[in-house]
């Protein structure tokens, strides 16, 4: 095995990637301590407060685990490769009955009583 083998990734000397830390801990020579501070006090601190203040009214909190769970099996799936590219495929194949022009249609018909309307486009011009 060569030197070059055990060399981090890109990504990997990335000290957040590879000692991860919280938005506050972390200071860069560049203004990523005053983004990562941003985004604390502007996004993630005022969600937490209203969650653990507030009432979580839309029940975030009660399906955290069963959400941290399925995000734990798409980290697993995500490192498997083949089983991911497995998956995709599978995925897209029977996608066709959940297509946003079926859902549109029916949506069109069964909501708002439209009917279909014809178009030229792409046809060509005489």
């Amino acid at each position: 095995m060569s030197t070059a083998d055990c060399e981090p990734t890109p990504a990997e000397s990335d000290p957040l990637v590879r000692y991860g830390c919280g938005p506050i801990q972390f200071s860069g020579t560049d203004n990523t301590f005053y983004e990562r501070r941003l985004i604390f006090d502007k996004v993630i601190e005022p969600s937490a407060a209203t969650l653990r203040d507030g009432g979580d009214h839309y029940m975030h909190l009660a399906d955290l685990r069963s959400y941290l769970e399925a995000h734990g099996r798409l980290v697993d799936l995500y490192r498997n490769w083949d089983a991911w590219a497995h998956t995709a495929i599978l995925n897209i194949a029977v996608s066709g009955r959940f297509s946003s022009d079926r859902s549109i249609a029916e949506y069109a018909a069964h909501i708002w009583q439209a009917a279909p309307c014809s178009t030229t486009f792409g046809q060509a011009r005489g």
